[in-house]
């Protein structure tokens, strides 16, 4: 009671799986993390590959993923933190870099792909005591 969880339903046939997720919290009566007014729905857009990490109940979600253009990053804080996000190629070379003090709650952050060549980069991610990587795929 009181954490915050990370439910997903995958659906598979022939054609693949699908998988979609969505943050709640359960108290005496259910409630949802992701305020009714966000401008995601209660269900992100997660696609096969997606990936959370979950460090101190620091939550971190890309999607899509694959991606084209841009890429949303949503991050659940279960407190106040300072957040280093950077997007890393297969070289090694740093192409995108974002810092931030973030309050308590769930934040979302572009990832702009775009001009980016096709391939595998890594989102490294540091919150708090928290540390993480996501593979990202851009088409």
């Amino acid at each position: 009671i009181g954490k915050c969880f990370r439910a997903t339903v995958s659906v598979s046939n022939v054609c693949g799986t699908e998988s979609q997720s969505s943050y709640f919290t359960i108290t005496e009566a259910c409630q949802f993390c992701r305020p009714q007014d966000s401008p995601f729905p209660v269900q992100p857009e997660v696609a096969r590959g997606s990936t959370d990490s979950e460090l101190n109940n620091v939550h971190l979600n890309v999607f899509p993923n694959p991606v084209r253009k841009e890429a949303q990053a949503e991050i659940f804080l279960p407190t106040s933190a300072l957040i280093n996000l950077q997007l890393i190629d297969l070289s090694g070379q740093v192409v995108f870099h974002h810092q931030n003090n973030f309050d308590k709650g769930i934040h979302t952050l572009s990832l702009p792909l775009t001009g980016l060549p096709s391939g595998i980069y890594f989102l490294k991610w540091i919150a708090n005591q928290a540390s993480g990587t996501l593979k990202v795929v851009k088409e």
